[in-house]
């Protein structure tokens, strides 16, 4: 048997079924099935050239590949006498196959006869390119390549050049390591955040080995689109119910993270199978919550507005870059920026941008908020029994912000879980006198200070600023528990000193509308820019 390299043609094989006259024409109509169909102990696997992946077929629906009319009549040496009847469908359904196994490995081979395995991943829109270089590319090419790059750094990071140099290595890192955090990019809609997808799926990595799609049951239930990539992108993530949003954030985790993870297919059982792909989220709305626990997973970066509605600017971008000579020169920028920076790539080295520091102070654990307003705004330490410190946060609005109450557990574990507090056990008088064991919690107004900006806790709206020459510890709590100072924010809101307000999305119409005749961007659809 040989790798097909064009695709099955149910035409052709009724053809040399019609034209069968011996029992050798009966083995080339079967070499022709199996170049395509593989079977494996998870179902059959239908190799699609178009596409060059591998598709899992239910046996169900096995008519739809070999219908009625496949049959051959001969002749047989051993009985000439006697007319013997090849029907395609039943012999397929009735052989006993040997089992291929799976291997995901790029550039391989797509199937390995004598390993008996089929490659679920793609080849590389350019293969290698070994022996090429990004110098050897044309001027002219390199200044198409400046252009993307440039757009990357104005738009994807706001101009930022510590989140551009981030981004630059995690792209360089597809197809060459698995990377455990997703880039996350929200904005208003035709910033051109995109564009850049297109291109690395059309132009520089290829169609087969880069995913793009918008469905949440792709996250949720339906992965088999998703094994083998070396990118996925979910494209225009969009707002659901509580319920969905906790199911679609559990499944990112797995597949951000995890070395392995379940595909599966309608219809069909899941499979383990290893996790080739980084992330890239992309939304016109507020679609990923970041919390202190779930923070490293995500890179949220300053995705800039100024484009909306350039259309000279997108025009120019499209026409010089969104071809293949551009693409190859770009996949051989990459290639160098990994030897050179990507082997030793720290992911968690990421700046606090602008973007998580909104996204981490809308969902702030109201402890922390609790600790951020009543301490350090006021420039004060923390030294406070336990007890002391959970009647307080009870009697304060921040514990009205909490899913469900506190308890004196859960507040103690989320305070040893801040570095900088220290904590010892040791005798506390309670109010009727009796002496009791519990933790004492101490940390300087500098040091919370220092860590809660370190991570992200504080925003530019907060207007806390470090003071230092203050540094008091005192409590000038009143009886009742409050601060007489009591001077709390209203509910944190990141939108209020923007630029440009927020303009209300109709994502549905978003996902079904075509672009009008004679609107200008439809230049740029034509170009390849199919979703900018």
């Amino acid at each position: 048997m040989d790798i097909p390299t064009e695709p099955f043609n149910l035409n052709k094989l009724g053809d040399m079924c019609l034209a069968i006259k011996d029992e050798n024409d009966v083995h080339r109509c079967q070499g022709y099935i199996q170049d395509y169909f593989y079977h494996t102990f998870h179902g059959i696997f239908f190799y699609n050239i178009d596409s060059l992946q591998f598709n899992v077929i239910d046996e169900k629906n096995i008519r739809q590949y070999l219908p009625d009319g496949l049959v051959g009549r001969y002749l047989p040496a051993s009985a000439p006498e006697k007319v013997k009847i090849w029907k395609a469908r039943q012999w397929f359904q009735n052989h006993v196959f040997d089992r291929y196994k799976f291997v995901t490995k790029l550039n391989a081979p797509p199937i390995d006869f004598v390993k008996k395995t089929i490659n679920m991943m793609g080849r590389l829109k350019f293969g290698d390119l070994d022996s090429s270089k990004y110098d050897d590319c044309s001027n002219q090419t390199k200044k198409a390549v400046e252009m993307m790059l440039s757009h990357l750094k104005e738009v994807w990071c706001s101009g930022n050049e510590e989140q551009y140099e981030y981004v630059l290595t995690w792209l360089s890192c597809l197809g060459r390591r698995k990377v455990k955090s997703a880039l996350y990019l929200q904005s208003l809609e035709q910033t051109g955040k995109s564009l850049v997808v297109e291109f690395l799926k059309g132009h520089v990595f290829g169609k087969s080995i880069v995913s793009m799609t918008d469905d949440i049951e792709s996250i949720s239930k339906y992965t088999q689109s998703f094994e083998g990539k070396i990118l996925v992108n979910i494209n225009e993530m969009p707002c659901v119910s509580t319920g969905q949003f906790m199911q679609v954030m559990n499944k990112l985790k797995t597949l951000i993270t995890d070395s392995t993870f379940i595909a599966r297919a309608m219809y069909q059982q899941g499979r383990e199978t290893e996790n080739t792909f980084n992330l890239i989220l992309t939304s016109n709305n507020d679609a990923i919550g970041v919390s202190t626990t779930n923070n490293k997973r995500y890179k949220m970066l300053d995705v800039s507005n100024a484009r909306i509605g350039d259309y000279k600017y997108f025009n120019s971008l499209c026409k010089a870059a969104m071809n293949d000579s551009a693409g190859r020169a770009f996949f051989l920028w990459l290639k160098e920026r990994y030897q050179q920076y990507g082997k030793y790539f720290n992911a968690d080295k990421f700046p606090k941008t602008l973007a998580f520091k909104d996204k981490i102070n809308e969902k702030l654990n109201p402890l922390y908020k609790f600790i951020k307003f009543k301490f350090i705004k006021k420039g004060k330490g923390l030294d406070m029994a336990l007890p002391e410190i959970y009647s307080r946060f009870q009697k304060s609005i921040y514990a009205a912000e909490s899913r469900q109450e506190k308890s004196k557990m859960k507040v103690s574990k989320e305070l040893k879980q801040i570095r900088q507090i220290q904590y010892t056990r040791k005798d506390y008088t309670m109010s009727n006198g009796k002496v009791t064991k519990c933790y004492f919690y101490k940390a300087s107004y500098k040091d919370l200070f220092d860590e809660f900006t370190k991570q992200g806790w504080i925003h530019e709206v907060d207007n806390i600023e470090y003071d230092d020459e203050t540094d008091d510890d005192s409590d000038d709590e009143t009886d009742d528990g409050s601060d007489e100072t009591d001077d709390d924010p209203p509910p944190f809101d990141s939108s209020s000193e923007s630029a440009e307000p927020p303009r209300e999305l109709d994502i549905a119409a978003l996902a079904t509308a075509a672009p009008h005749k004679d609107d200008p961007l439809s230049v740029m659809f034509s170009l390849g820019a199919t979703n900018i």
